[in-house]
């Protein structure tokens, strides 16, 4: 099991002062496994090596930007924890999982456009087929009124004559038998 050291500690342990320790804990974070036990933070043994090389780096003339590449292209492992569960892994197979992670969305966004394309065509056609029946619809919706407008006009004119006819034969029961019998 690994050790954890204070700060004080580590001032000993290492020469670096406790300052620089805490600024180094503070623009490095993402190197170091750091906890924190109520108002002071204990850092792990396998933090050490990585603190005296970050001290060399910064001796060398480097700013904490080119520290952090140095740092990141060294490989060196980045340490997390969550829920004190220790955790570990490189810059290199953290590029890797991200890359892959990226490569997979991208398969997902090509499917899900292949997929919109597909339904939009669908949709394009649904609404063809909708236009087409709409006017096939209307088209056969004023043929009908068409034909029962003739036929009521057809019923119209059956009734007038039947009118006429009535009519005419009304008036010859109006005359007498006598008046007809001698008008022929």
């Amino acid at each position: 099991m690994s050790k954890w050291y204070m700060i004080s500690e580590l001032e000993d342990k290492t020469g670096i002062p406790h300052q620089t320790i805490r600024r180094y804990m503070e623009r490095h974070p993402q190197h170091l496994t750091i906890r924190k036990r109520h108002k002071s933070y204990l850092v792990l043994e396998s933090s050490i090596e990585i603190i005296e090389q970050i001290r060399n780096l910064y001796s060398k003339g480097m700013n904490a930007e080119q520290v952090d590449e140095e740092l990141n292209a060294s490989g060196l492992p980045i340490e997390y924890i969550i829920n004190d569960e220790k955790s570990v892994i490189t810059m290199g197979t953290a590029f890797e999982a991200l890359q892959e992670g990226i490569r997979e969305l991208h398969e997902k966004h090509e499917k899900q456009e292949k997929f919109n394309k597909k339904l939009i065509e669908k949709l394009q056609q649904q609404e063809e087929y909708i236009k087409n029946n709409v006017q096939k619809r209307d088209q056969q919706l004023i043929s009908s009124i068409r034909e029962q407008q003739e036929i009521k006009q057809l019923l119209i004119e059956v009734k007038e004559t039947q009118k006429q006819i009535a009519a005419a034969n009304d008036e010859k029961a109006k005359k007498g038998w006598f008046t007809r019998l001698f008008n022929k």
